[in-house]
């Protein structure tokens, strides 16, 4: 016989009359109380005995006798799947059980606590897989995990479960989605609305390795051919083929027949009974614009820019009792549309050649072989033709270029005109800065040499005089000159370091060193460059240094591209370092360098196992000229 459960609590027996017949004989209520949600999930047979879960919780029915509740903690049990023919997995709002028949009783244990159970596909006892409100989990050896199937499931509600003889396991989710997966690599994507009615999964149920799943309109079955790519076939029935109601809520199989509850009665019939899929023929029969109505579909059709608002109306007929025929669509060699309109709108169409193709869906879910076509034309505007725009982008691009040409050559003269007055600043600065070393200097000078002629050191003295005259004389010609030679430079430099050594005595040494392969009369420099970075280097490093002796280096040589030139002293530096620190001379120094294209810094680097103060200029290649020269070192 078959026993049943509905939505009221209630048992439905009937008994087997000969091969194929039934009667009703039973009924059997697990309540009377009226407005209670009694509702029968499962009933599973251990004989004698039925198991019944239902929202209530779990009762054990024998025909003929009152049902008995053997759990008698109110859960709200939802689904339940066996894993034999004694041994069940049981889900809740919150909680997933366990039961076990064994000798003649049921025993019933927590495995897991904190989800809200929707689906169940066992494994074994120690293992299956939970559907839920906010995804998929796995449970073994009593743990729970989420599996996240490359976010295709996600947090999505999970509607039914399944496993088949391949070990897939079918997940039905979202309304109409299913997804199959082994190992969490996934086999199978699919809407099962595009196959067959139905826009809510209800149930499913692993006939071996097919597939049968109720929705809310029909009941499908799926087979796949497993091949490279997978090849699905699908059939379906509906009210139209027999079944008792539209919605299927529960799918058994008993031998060699197939048992479907549906919310209007149950329905079966042999597992192997199906209807044949045939074509489908399809016609086009009207094509609407915004402008016109065309019946002639077979005339070529070419249609204004501003007619690309499309209509087309379609018609099939089939005899073999489908609810509703389903169409698919495409333009040229686009991707196919489902649609289960006969009316088919296209919008805002660009100018081209198009072809529609439309075929109808066949029962097993396959498209009728069948092609129905149309062929027209959307004129492009003028103003989007190849000429009309190659015009227009050489129209921006010259104005854009007067206007970008305009303005290049507004800032460059108001640039011009900056550097101008840096430039005329600067040599002010620096005829100032040399109209104050003269008076500084001549003066500390002549107090020397006064001093000398007092200690009756007459030949030291006249050599002060004579050293002193040259780098006067050195001053005065440099004055003219805002451009001069590096060698040039560097003799002036070095007059300025022997009149310093004679006036503070053993107080510092200097020594300049030259590279060999540096042309020192081609490298081009501007005037009284160094000298204000030595003057710094002696009034502020060398004089503070109280018990050390002063050293001064400086070095020139080839590094890379640029001529560099280091004036190294051994005093204490700047806090902090910076091309500014120093005074007026040094600030001045570094705005003449970057006129003149030349980089000057500051720095504190170890040379010759010594801590020093460096001021660096890097000269650029193009100011050089590198011929072979014996190297030079001036000493002191």
């Amino acid at each position: 016989g078959i026993v049943a459960g509905n939505n009221r609590g209630e048992c439905i027996i009937w008994l087997q009359e000969g091969q194929q017949r039934f009667t009703k004989e039973i009924t059997q209520a697990l309540t009377y109380r009226p407005n209670l949600d009694a509702w029968i999930r499962k009933i599973f047979y251990n004989k004698p005995y039925f198991l019944i879960v239902s929202q209530m919780g779990l009762y054990q029915l024998q025909i003929g006798k009152k049902p008995v509740q053997i759990f008698p903690q109110y859960y709200g049990f939802k689904v339940a799947a066996p894993i034999d023919d004694s041994t069940y997995w049981l889900g809740t709002h919150g909680h997933l059980f366990i039961c076990r028949f064994r000798q003649q009783r049921y025993t019933v244990g927590i495995v897991y606590a904190g989800k809200r159970i929707t689906a169940i596909a066992p494994v074994s006892d120690h293992e299956c897989y939970v559907g839920s409100n906010d995804g998929l989990y796995h449970w073994l050896n009593g743990k729970m995990r989420k599996v996240h199937l490359s976010g295709y499931v996600g947090s999505q509600k999970v509607h039914a479960l399944a496993r088949d003889a391949r070990g897939w396991i079918w997940v039905a989710y979202g309304g109409d989605s299913l997804l199959a997966f082994q190992h969490d690599a996934i086999k199978l994507l699919m809407k099962t609305g595009e196959h067959f009615p139905g826009d809510i999964i209800k149930c499913l149920l692993a006939d071996g390795e097919m597939l049968w799943v109720g929705t809310n309109n029909c009941l499908g079955k799926i087979q796949l051919d497993v091949s490279s790519p997978p090849k699905v076939r699908t059939t379906f029935f509906s009210v139209l083929d027999g079944l008792a109601g539209e919605q299927v809520n529960d799918i058994q199989r008993y031998g060699q027949y197939l048992y479907v509850a549906t919310s209007d009665g149950v329905s079966y019939f042999p597992k192997s009974f199906t209807i044949a899929a045939r074509d489908i023929p399809v016609y086009i029969m009207n094509m609407y614009t915004s402008r016109h109505q065309l019946a002639d579909l077979e005339k070529p059709i070419t249609l204004s820019y501003r007619e690309n608002y499309i209509r087309f109306d379609l018609s099939a007929v089939d005899y073999s009792g489908l609810p509703e025929i389903w169409f698919r669509y495409r333009l040229n060699n686009h991707h196919w549309v489902f649609s289960r309109n006969p009316v088919i709108n296209l919008y805002e169409l660009p100018p081209g050649r198009y072809t529609l193709s439309v075929q109808a869906i066949r029962r097993d879910g396959m498209p009728s072989a069948k092609i129905a076509t149309v062929s027209f034309e959307i004129r492009a505007p003028f103003f989007v033709k190849p000429l009309f725009w190659f015009a227009m982008v050489l129209a921006v691009l010259g104005v854009s270029a007067y206007m970008l040409w305009r303005i290049y050559r507004r800032k460059h003269r108001q640039r011009l005109m900056q550097l101008e007055q840096q430039r005329k600043i600067t040599e002010l600065e620096m005829q100032m800065l040399r109209a104050q070393i003269n008076p500084h200097f001549i003066f500390n000078t002549l107090n020397a040499i006064k001093q000398m002629m007092y200690e009756h050191e007459v030949d030291q003295a006249n050599h002060y005089l004579d050293q002193f005259s040259s780098l006067l004389r050195a001053n005065l010609y440099t004055h003219q000159d805002d451009i001069i030679s590096l060698e040039q430079e560097l003799l002036y430099v070095e007059q300025y370091l022997t009149l310093e050594k004679l006036r503070f005595g053993d107080q510092f040494d200097y020594e300049i060193h030259t590279d060999e392969s540096i042309n020192m009369s081609s490298v081009q420099v501007p005037a009284m460059m160094l000298q204000p970075v030595v003057e710094n280097a002696i009034k502020h490093g060398i004089r503070k240094q109280k018990h050390v002796r002063g050293k001064i280096y400086i070095l020139v040589q080839m590094q890379g591209s640029c001529c560099q030139i280091h004036i190294l002293d051994n005093g204490p530096g700047f806090q902090p370092l910076t091309a500014t620190a120093g005074g007026k001379g040094l600030e001045i120094t570094r705005k003449r360098a970057e006129w003149h294209g030349l980089q000057f810094s500051l720095s504190r680097i170890v040379w010759q196992d010594q801590l020093f103060t460096a001021a660096i200029f890097q000269i650029p290649l193009s100011h050089t000229q590198i011929v072979c020269q014996p190297s030079s070192v001036v000493t002191s």
